[in-house]
């Protein structure tokens, strides 16, 4: 036989039987604060069910768990935090935009920190900047970057945390910050910067909420969640559109991150009332964890430049007569540095490895003042040398030289391989910028691997004459040309 109990809730009074109501609770669509008049557990009297012995256990269900955390919840106090130390970052940095030179040694420290605060894949691997993703959330290209990021991470963060706990947004927030992060620097050509990664995540959380969740969502909550949120991805996306530099890629990465940790994640907010707070604790170890993993891969991939330079094709640099190992994250960046062909891991990177040909006069200037001069900084003169390195093998001569920095820039290191052949040098080397200790960056170990994979053959002008002269072996003066090339070559 069938049990009919009587309830009271939002104004409305009725009666159910007992298991369907029990469904009910366990789904979340009835609180603890609706009344319930049954006489074996309350006798004649209303009481709410909350207080109800014998429902304790239905109430402590995930499905109502996380229904009345959503409707009583406390105040979302990491997701404000986050959001709060976001605006005040970006305060500070309009701060120094508009102040300038009137902050003295703060502003110029301050706007230092602001422009080194990105990530991607130069700061991430090569300079072991493990803080990166993290600090670069914190800095944005103008007031049109910052204040529709900071709305996202405010909407999108309260209710986050107030669906899944503080915890569970921890987690969401680091993983998608990560997991951005990592796209970037493993598919995008430049670093970047903003909070937009983290606002990506926190959206894609917002749709798996939704979808997970479904009819346990109070109705009154059910439009912040799921489709309920299709003007705010418009608005993102739009809003993305517009920078000339956004990185697509990354906000993938970070939406796809927190759409996963949203659909898998367990969180205090399901767990049982007794179980909560060990539950919230996991969480934030687990984010904790999280952000820390890059300290440990960075320094490894700064040092060990084979792991991340696997995708490497040898290439003829024509002009110089030689053939070089590259990894094609340096082929997609060529260019040109002091006359000679250069290739850096990204457009906006001082430091590059370098090959060419240099046509000298035996005895004209000393090889060492010719290796200064070339490297001269405009204005502020020559460098002076330091320890070289040792010499790629015979028949070749190496050498180093600190150069001056410019005012508020790093010192930069250049260490040249030098080869004569008769009137012409071959010139091998990188430019790295120096470390506080003195030391080389992390791209050195990477140029030095790039310059040991040299093969030296004929310079192109004599393989030119040559190939002329056999096209037309009677021709005098295509003979005399080719035996000028052979005399400039010693």
């Amino acid at each position: 036989m069938e049990v009919i109990v009587r309830f009271r809730h939002e104004g409305e009074e009725g009666a159910v039987y007992l298991h369907e109501l029990e469904d009910d609770i366990r789904t979340g669509r009835i609180p603890p604060t609706a009344e319930l008049q049954y006489p074996p557990w309350t006798g004649d009297r209303f009481l709410p069910m909350g207080s109800i012995e014998s429902l304790s256990e239905v109430f402590d269900a995930p499905g109502a768990r996380f229904a009345l955390h959503l409707r009583m919840g406390p105040w979302p106090w990491l997701s404000t935090l986050v959001t709060l130390v976001v605006l005040a970052s970006g305060v500070l940095q309009l701060a120094v935009v508009v102040l300038g030179g009137r902050m003295g040694d703060w502003g110029r420290a301050l706007s230092e920190w602001f422009a080194s605060s990105v990530t991607g894949f130069d700061p991430l691997v090569l300079d072991a900047m493990w803080l990166s993703p993290w600090t670069s959330q914190l800095v944005h290209g103008g007031p049109g970057h910052l204040f529709p990021n900071l709305a996202v991470l405010g909407y999108a963060g309260f209710r986050v945390e107030r669906a899944i706990g503080t915890g569970g947004y921890a987690v969401i927030a680091a993983a998608s910050v990560l997991s951005g992060s990592l796209a970037v620097a493993l598919l995008e050509p430049l670093p970047v910067m903003g909070s937009s990664l983290l606002g990506y995540g926190l959206f894609g959380a917002l749709l798996a909420i939704g979808f997970r969740f479904g009819d346990s969502i109070p109705e009154h909550y059910r439009r912040f969640y799921g489709y309920g949120n299709l003007t705010l991805f418009a608005f993102l996306f739009i809003s993305g559109l517009g920078l000339e530099n956004a990185s697509h890629t990354g906000h993938a990465g970070a939406l796809v991150a927190g759409f996963l940790c949203g659909m898998v994640l367990s969180t205090e907010t399901m767990a049982a009332k007794a179980d909560a707070r060990s539950a919230r604790r996991r969480n934030l170890g687990v984010a904790a964890l999280i952000c820390v993993l890059p300290v440990s891969f960075a320094p490894l991939a700064r040092h060990n430049p084979s792991l991340v330079f696997r995708d490497v094709e040898r290439v003829e640099v024509t002009q110089a007569g030689v053939s070089l190992v590259l990894p094609k994250r340096l082929l997609s960046n060529e260019g040109r540095l002091r006359g000679l062909a250069a290739w850096s891991t990204s457009v906006v990177s001082r430091e590059a490895v370098f090959c060419g040909l240099e046509r000298v006069v035996p005895g004209d200037v000393p090889e060492d003042e010719r290796f200064l001069a070339n490297w001269s900084v405009k204005g502020l003169g020559p460098g002076f040398p330091i320890d070289a390195v040792e010499p790629l093998g015979p028949g070749w001569v190496a050498r180093s030289a600190r150069l001056p920095a410019p005012r508020g820039g790093k010192p930069v290191q250049v260490v040249e391989q030098q080869f004569l052949r008769g009137e012409w040098v071959l010139r091998l080397g990188y430019l790295v910028e120096e470390q506080p200790d003195g030391s080389l960056g992390g791209r050195a170990g990477m140029f030095d691997e790039v310059i040991r994979t040299v093969e030296v053959s004929e310079p192109p002008k004599l393989v030119e004459a040559r190939t002329e002269w056999k096209q037309a072996p009677d021709a005098v003066l295509k003979g005399v040309a080719y035996a000028r090339q052979l005399g400039r070559m010693g």
